[in-house]
């Protein structure tokens, strides 16, 4: 019986293993991507191998309770975390989104507690169950647009804090400056890593010290501010110090970043009060089990095994987590008046947006008969799959042509010889002085940010269910001569005569 018992248990190990296979490798694949430095302080990349080994950590300090409690069913619990389950992991594989199999995997768990130990081990697992959460990552659109709100405000008020000890530094954007050092508030300079950084230190002292419930949402709740505080002392001492290039200033990031994170953590484990209760199973794994295993506990969980085990193979011959390529985008060089000059690879500003897929990018400025106070600045994005760039050009980041310029005023406006809606913006450049731009930026095929976090959310952008044609930003900008309505209305009238002499062009994309 024991070996019977062994090898059954056994199997459904690696059955689960093997389902869960995309989820591993995802996993071990960030870990080997990303150096120490990228871990603690860079956005943008998968946190599926600390949230794996937490909710490992949670649930092997919570075996021994499991196992004393009594056996129960609760069939009505278990069969809806299998079926929510069951659908996570088949978004999972159909659309190529191994973030969905952490949600699978946390219904999974809570369905096993269901149908072995109740409501009672469904409570038991919940602490591991929703620690699986924390690895699921923001929708890409709202991702870009809360690391640009937090480029921002950094920016904004790591200039008022210096300056309230004594140092004068320029902001614009999100860019700061003085007569010794000009810095970028990029977004490995934010604390939205770092967030994510302590609100696993919180878990972690939360189970350590033996936390209420309520302690421990008190904890996780007050990581953001703790985060964005810390982070704030941190840019400041970055900006205050004197560097002799580039590489210096590279260099001079670690140091504080670890600083802070371990002034986080120290914080963190002194808020989590004194120990004053046990936390479930971590004074009882030594003790006899109270109800051994009974052989339906076995068949229910098998039975569900089994079942994401089969949609796994099913899946697999349909062959999830592939794309399919996009058609080029093709843009004249030369129409009319108009003669287009390549403006690759000076722009758009990696720095600030980040990579983007340089192929796809059309990016060029014309000029009306050589006259260059006619010049229409044009780019245009694919918003491809795959590509670092996803959901950056659906926020209000997009019409900014670098770190130093700034939205002085945003109105929506019709574009009536395409007929769709764009948004028009008056941008300035608060460091170099240059002449405002006037900025027309719509984008096709784009439900807005909200509508297409969701489609991320659930995996729609990551497979061949975006179609042949994806997302694409599309602006125009010119510059406006003087400070005055007469300079802007002339500046409308050249972004209205190159939409007129483009429009076939423009409403093929």
């Amino acid at each position: 019986m024991k070996i019977r018992r062994v090898l059954t248990i056994g199997s459904l190990w690696v059955a689960i293993a093997w389902a869960y296979g995309p989820l591993w490798r995802a996993a071990a694949s960030a870990v080997m991507t990303y150096d120490v430095d990228d871990w603690f302080f860079l956005p943008r990349k998968p946190a599926y191998a600390p949230a794996l080994a937490v909710a490992g950590w949670l649930l092997w300090r919570r075996i021994g309770s499991i196992r004393s409690a009594p056996p129960s069913q609760s069939p009505l619990a278990a069969g809806f975390c299998a079926f929510a389950g069951v659908l996570c992991f088949g978004a999972a594989y159909l659309h190529s989104a191994p973030h969905l199999l952490l949600l699978a995997l946390a219904f999974h768990a809570e369905g096993v507690g269901a149908s072995i130990r109740g409501y009672d081990g469904m409570r038991r697992l919940l602490a591991p169950s929703l620690v699986l959460l924390l690895g699921v990552p923001l929708p890409a659109p709202l991702e870009n647009e809360a690391l640009w709100h937090l480029q921002q405000w950094t920016a904004r008020d790591v200039a008022w804090l210096v300056g309230v000890f004594g140092q004068h530094v320029s902001a614009s954007g999100t860019l700061l400056w003085d007569e010794r050092v000009t810095f970028q508030v990029i977004e490995g300079c934010t604390s939205y890593q770092s967030t994510l950084t302590l609100a696993f230190v919180a878990v972690a002292v939360a189970e350590l010290r033996c936390c209420s419930g309520a302690r421990t949402m008190l904890l996780l709740a007050a990581t953001p501010v703790l985060a964005y505080l810390l982070n704030l002392a941190r840019v400041a001492v970055l900006v205050s110090r004197e560097y002799a290039d580039a590489s210096d200033v590279a260099r001079g990031h670690l140091l504080p970043g670890v600083a802070i994170l371990l002034a986080g953590a120290t914080i963190l484990y002194f808020a989590g009060g004194t120990r004053t209760a046990t936390v479930a199973g971590s004074d009882d794994r030594g003790a006899a089990e109270s109800a051994a295993w009974r052989r339906r506990d076995v068949r229910a969980l098998g039975i569900s095994v089994a079942i994401v085990a089969i949609l796994a193979a099913g899946l697999s011959i349909h062959g999830g987590f592939a794309s399919d390529p996009m058609s080029p985008i093709a843009f004249p060089e030369e129409r009319r008046a108009w003669v287009g000059t390549a403006r690759l690879p000076t722009g758009p500003d990696q720095f600030f947006y980040g990579p983007l897929p340089w192929e796809e990018v059309v990016s060029r400025r014309y000029e009306r008969a050589g006259v260059a106070a006619h010049a229409v600045d044009l780019l245009v994005v694919p918003d491809l799959p795959g590509e670092p760039s996803t959901g950056v050009w659906l926020g209000s980041k997009a019409p900014l042509p670098g770190p130093d310029w700034e939205i002085r005023s945003l109105q929506p406006a019709r574009i009536w010889a395409l007929g769709l809606d764009a948004d028009r913006a008056v941008v300035s450049d608060g460091r170099r002085h240059d002449p405002d731009q006037l900025v027309l930026c719509w984008r096709l095929r784009s439900g807005g940010v909200w509508f297409e976090s969701l489609r991320a959310f659930i995996g729609l952008d990551s497979s061949s269910a975006r179609g042949a044609r994806p997302r694409t930003l599309v602006r125009l900008s010119t510059a406006i001569r003087n400070d005055d309505p007469i300079a802007i209305d002339a500046a409308k009238k050249t972004l209205d005569r190159f939409i007129a002499d483009f429009r076939g062009d423009l409403d093929s994309l």
